[in-house]
């Protein structure tokens, strides 16, 4: 979705500013999951993922059903409302 946006930016808005932005965003997006790489595929944990873990899984919690789809419904819909104003 970000290649997708990134290359309408380029090529159909001519903005290389917001592809850039676009880029970006995605980068930082799966950052965290590279980042996370080595612990989930080698069972390896170094000191950067191990403190990132501890963070996360005190952010984390498993929501009960409807919250949790709810606030992805709305993340969701907040993304892609601020998306399409930074399109026009």
């Amino acid at each position: 979705i970000g290649s997708f946006f990134t290359l309408y930016a380029l090529w159909v808005l001519r903005s290389p500013g917001t592809a850039l932005t676009i880029f970006m965003c995605g980068i930082a997006s799966v950052l965290t999951d590279a980042l996370e790489a080595p612990y989930v595929f080698m069972n390896k944990q170094p000191w950067v993922t191990k403190l990132m873990y501890s963070i996360q899984h005190r952010l984390q919690f498993q929501a009960p059903l409807p919250w949790g789809i709810i606030s992805q419904i709305i993340v969701c819909g907040f993304s892609l409302s601020a998306i399409a104003n930074l399109l026009k």
